[in-house]
């Protein structure tokens, strides 16, 4: 765990030391996202913020139009599926979007989908219930 918690916090430094640098190394922001099936909220919360700093100089675009992220979407983990819609959520409401979105944005409804269905509760709760 103390090693997970330490590889995040460097992958954080890095976005925050990089800068507009980070535009340059903007595939390893993926690397960061399998770590939110973790089912701790603390390592959720430290992965999104790692997560937030490179968003912050890279801005959420490149995200939307990757595969990386339609495949965190259909991830059988309910803890990932929870945490990753909820973010994009809050990033879609608070985030410098484009006003029109990327049509690769369709892709993750599927994994959207199959989240609405889960037989865990939390996971459609979240989604549907999310402000």
């Amino acid at each position: 765990m103390a090693v997970k918690l330490k590889s995040i916090g460097i992958m954080s430094s890095l976005g925050a030391a990089l800068g507009q640098g980070t535009k340059k190394h903007k595939e390893l922001l993926v690397i960061l996202l399998p770590l939110l099936s973790d089912s701790k909220k603390h390592v959720q919360t430290q992965v999104l913020g790692a997560v937030n700093v490179w968003i912050e100089h890279v801005t959420i675009r490149p995200l939307l139009l990757g595969e990386d992220l339609v495949a965190a979407s259909a991830d059988k983990n309910p803890n990932l599926r929870t945490c990753l819609f909820s973010w994009i959520v809050e990033q879609l409401k608070t985030a410098k979007v484009p006003p029109k979105l990327p049509k690769e944005l369709n892709l993750l409804v599927p994994g959207l989908y199959m989240s609405l269905e889960d037989r865990n509760s939390e996971v459609g709760a979240e989604i549907l219930y999310h402000r």
